[in-house]
């Protein structure tokens, strides 16, 4: 899985993030007025990762889906065998950010659309054998971000129904709850 690493330590993936952090301030990325404080926003992770989280079926159910339809669609760089517990572990991660003790539909939607776009990224727009949405989002507009992520789901269930005879996906409405 494309910018996944494992690390065999938790200090090893602390010094991994520092390094990530570090380069990218040293490049002048950082902002001239901080939104939040440094030491806010470490209080928030440590909050966030001691969360304790339970994946709801519909969420391991369109995770399990795509993980079958991606290898079946795209065998020249198909998700290895460990990509549906990297997948599940960062929706994890997704609702320990947004503080819920439940993985959701949502979340497992989010996590698919960050991982198409990386192998896009990666592989080139030619592995998608289906189109996907227009995958660029501007985060201060938050209705832009859920039509994004609507049309992002429909594009998932679409593609997913091409590859999977018997397709249960519990596939949501327009009243979803992206952001």
């Amino acid at each position: 899985m494309p910018f996944i690493l494992d690390f065999v330590s938790e200090q090893e993936a602390e010094d991994y993030s520092s390094f990530v952090l570090n380069k990218t301030l040293q490049n002048g990325h950082e902002l001239e007025d901080e939104f939040i404080s440094r030491d806010d926003f470490k209080q928030y992770l440590e909050m966030a990762k001691t969360i304790q989280v339970e994946v709801d079926p519909s969420s391991k159910q369109v995770i399990s889906n795509y993980f079958v339809a991606t290898r079946r669609s795209r065998p020249e760089c198909s998700l290895p065998i460990t990509g549906i517990s990297k997948l599940t572990a960062l929706a994890e991660s997704h609702a320990r950010l947004r503080l819920s003790p439940t993985v959701t539909y949502e979340d497992a939607i989010a996590v698919i659309r960050l991982y198409e776009q990386s192998m896009s990224y990666v592989h080139g727009k030619s592995i998608c054998t289906t189109v996907c949405p227009q995958m660029e989002m501007d985060f201060e507009k938050p209705a832009q971000i859920h039509d994004t992520m609507l049309r992002f789901s429909l594009w998932l269930d679409k593609y997913i129904k091409t590859y999977i005879r018997d397709h249960s996906m519990t596939s949501r409405d327009s009243s979803m709850g992206f952001y």
